[in-house]
Protein backbone atom coordinates (compact mmCIF):
# COMPACT_ATOMS: atom_id res chain seq x y z
CA UNK A 1 0.00 0.00 0.00
CA UNK A 2 1.04 3.58 -0.65
CA UNK A 3 -0.25 6.58 1.24
CA UNK A 4 -0.49 10.21 0.28
CA UNK A 5 -1.37 12.99 2.68
CA UNK A 6 -1.86 16.45 1.16
CA UNK A 7 -3.03 19.74 2.53
CA UNK A 8 -4.54 21.48 -0.48
CA UNK A 9 -4.59 25.25 -0.08
CA UNK A 10 -5.13 26.33 -3.66
CA UNK A 11 -8.15 26.21 -5.95
CA UNK A 12 -6.04 24.87 -8.83
CA UNK A 13 -6.56 21.17 -9.55
CA UNK A 14 -3.98 18.95 -7.86
CA UNK A 15 -2.71 15.64 -9.24
CA UNK A 16 -2.50 13.11 -6.43
CA UNK A 17 -1.56 10.05 -8.51
CA UNK A 18 0.31 10.89 -11.68
CA UNK A 19 -0.32 8.99 -14.91
CA UNK A 20 2.29 6.77 -16.47
CA UNK A 21 3.05 7.05 -20.16
CA UNK A 22 4.26 3.46 -20.18
CA UNK A 23 0.96 1.81 -21.00
CA UNK A 24 0.49 -1.81 -20.09
CA UNK A 25 -1.42 -3.97 -17.69
CA UNK A 26 -0.51 -1.81 -14.71
CA UNK A 27 -3.56 -0.70 -12.79
CA UNK A 28 -4.04 1.61 -9.84
CA UNK A 29 -6.44 0.63 -7.06
CA UNK A 30 -7.58 3.28 -4.60
CA UNK A 31 -8.86 1.76 -1.38
CA UNK A 32 -9.67 4.97 0.47
CA UNK A 33 -9.84 8.67 -0.27
CA UNK A 34 -10.73 10.91 2.66
CA UNK A 35 -11.29 14.62 2.08
CA UNK A 36 -11.57 16.77 5.22
CA UNK A 37 -12.74 20.36 5.09
CA UNK A 38 -10.27 22.27 7.28
CA UNK A 39 -11.47 25.74 6.26
CA UNK A 40 -13.94 28.06 7.97
CA UNK A 41 -16.43 27.84 5.06
CA UNK A 42 -17.98 24.98 3.08
CA UNK A 43 -15.74 23.43 0.42
CA UNK A 44 -16.97 22.37 -3.02
CA UNK A 45 -14.92 19.45 -4.34
CA UNK A 46 -14.37 17.65 -7.64
CA UNK A 47 -12.55 14.29 -7.80
CA UNK A 48 -11.86 12.85 -11.23
CA UNK A 49 -9.69 10.78 -13.52
CA UNK A 50 -8.03 12.63 -16.37
CA UNK A 51 -6.14 11.50 -19.44
CA UNK A 52 -4.77 13.31 -22.46
CA UNK A 53 -2.47 12.75 -25.40
CA UNK A 54 0.98 13.77 -24.14
CA UNK A 55 2.63 13.56 -27.58
CA UNK A 56 0.08 15.88 -29.20
CA UNK A 57 0.21 18.25 -26.21
CA UNK A 58 4.00 18.59 -26.43
CA UNK A 59 3.86 18.90 -30.24
CA UNK A 60 1.23 21.67 -30.04
CA UNK A 61 2.45 23.55 -26.98
CA UNK A 62 6.08 22.60 -26.38
CA UNK A 63 7.71 21.11 -23.31
CA UNK A 64 6.94 22.25 -19.78
CA UNK A 65 9.24 25.28 -20.00
CA UNK A 66 6.77 27.49 -21.87
CA UNK A 67 3.65 29.41 -20.87
CA UNK A 68 1.40 26.35 -21.28
CA UNK A 69 2.85 24.73 -18.15
CA UNK A 70 1.01 25.54 -14.91
CA UNK A 71 3.58 25.39 -12.11
CA UNK A 72 0.87 25.37 -9.39
CA UNK A 73 -0.81 22.27 -10.83
CA UNK A 74 2.53 20.76 -11.99
CA UNK A 75 0.91 19.94 -15.31
CA UNK A 76 0.00 21.39 -18.69
CA UNK A 77 -2.67 24.10 -18.75
CA UNK A 78 -3.99 23.12 -22.19
CA UNK A 79 -4.08 19.41 -23.03
CA UNK A 80 -4.70 17.73 -26.39
CA UNK A 81 -7.50 15.13 -26.50
CA UNK A 82 -8.27 15.61 -22.80
CA UNK A 83 -10.87 13.31 -21.26
CA UNK A 84 -12.25 13.70 -17.72
CA UNK A 85 -14.26 11.10 -15.82
CA UNK A 86 -15.75 12.44 -12.57
CA UNK A 87 -16.07 10.38 -9.39
CA UNK A 88 -17.72 13.35 -7.71
CA UNK A 89 -18.48 16.80 -9.12
CA UNK A 90 -19.39 19.93 -7.19
CA UNK A 91 -20.00 18.08 -3.91
CA UNK A 92 -20.23 20.37 -0.88
CA UNK A 93 -18.31 19.31 2.24
CA UNK A 94 -19.53 21.29 5.27
CA UNK A 95 -17.12 22.91 7.71
CA UNK A 96 -15.49 20.34 9.99
CA UNK A 97 -16.74 17.36 7.95
CA UNK A 98 -14.92 14.56 6.12
CA UNK A 99 -16.02 12.80 2.95
CA UNK A 100 -14.86 9.19 2.51
CA UNK A 101 -14.71 7.62 -0.96
CA UNK A 102 -14.00 4.06 -2.12
CA UNK A 103 -14.04 2.45 1.35
CA UNK A 104 -16.58 -0.25 0.42
CA UNK A 105 -15.86 -0.38 -3.32
CA UNK A 106 -12.25 0.30 -4.33
CA UNK A 107 -11.63 2.31 -7.47
CA UNK A 108 -9.43 0.53 -10.02
CA UNK A 109 -8.30 2.31 -13.17
CA UNK A 110 -5.55 2.07 -15.77
CA UNK A 111 -2.23 3.80 -15.24
CA UNK A 112 -2.81 6.22 -18.13
CA UNK A 113 -5.00 8.42 -15.89
CA UNK A 114 -4.15 11.19 -13.45
CA UNK A 115 -6.16 11.05 -10.22
CA UNK A 116 -7.07 14.69 -9.58
CA UNK A 117 -8.80 16.73 -6.88
CA UNK A 118 -10.00 20.32 -7.07
CA UNK A 119 -11.47 22.20 -4.09
CA UNK A 120 -12.75 25.71 -3.51
CA UNK A 121 -11.41 25.86 0.08
CA UNK A 122 -8.59 24.33 2.12
CA UNK A 123 -8.94 20.55 2.43
CA UNK A 124 -6.79 17.73 3.76
CA UNK A 125 -6.67 14.58 1.64
CA UNK A 126 -5.62 11.10 2.70
CA UNK A 127 -5.23 8.55 -0.07
CA UNK A 128 -4.60 4.82 0.38
CA UNK A 129 -3.73 3.06 -2.90
CA UNK A 130 -1.56 0.50 -4.64
CA UNK A 131 0.11 0.54 -8.03
CA UNK A 132 0.79 3.61 -10.13
CA UNK A 133 3.12 6.48 -9.38
CA UNK A 134 2.88 9.02 -6.62
CA UNK A 135 2.97 12.80 -6.78
CA UNK A 136 6.75 13.18 -6.79
CA UNK A 137 7.62 10.63 -9.46
CA UNK A 138 8.22 11.82 -13.04
CA UNK A 139 8.03 10.30 -16.49
CA UNK A 140 11.48 9.54 -17.82
CA UNK A 141 12.41 8.82 -21.39
CA UNK A 142 14.41 5.69 -22.10
CA UNK A 143 17.61 7.73 -22.34
CA UNK A 144 16.95 9.33 -18.92
CA UNK A 145 16.15 6.08 -17.13
CA UNK A 146 19.59 4.58 -17.57
CA UNK A 147 20.26 0.89 -17.83
CA UNK A 148 21.38 -1.15 -14.85
CA UNK A 149 23.01 -4.50 -15.35
CA UNK A 150 24.13 -6.99 -12.76
CA UNK A 151 27.70 -8.28 -12.70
Amino acid sequence: MKYIYRNITTTVEQILIRRSDIYGDNNVTIHKCQIANVDSTDAVVDVYLETYNIDKTVKLHGRNDDSNYNIDADDYATKADQKIYYHIKSVTIPVGSTLSLFTDHPCTHGNMYNFVIKATQNVDVLLDYEGGRNLHERNLSTSQQGITTGY
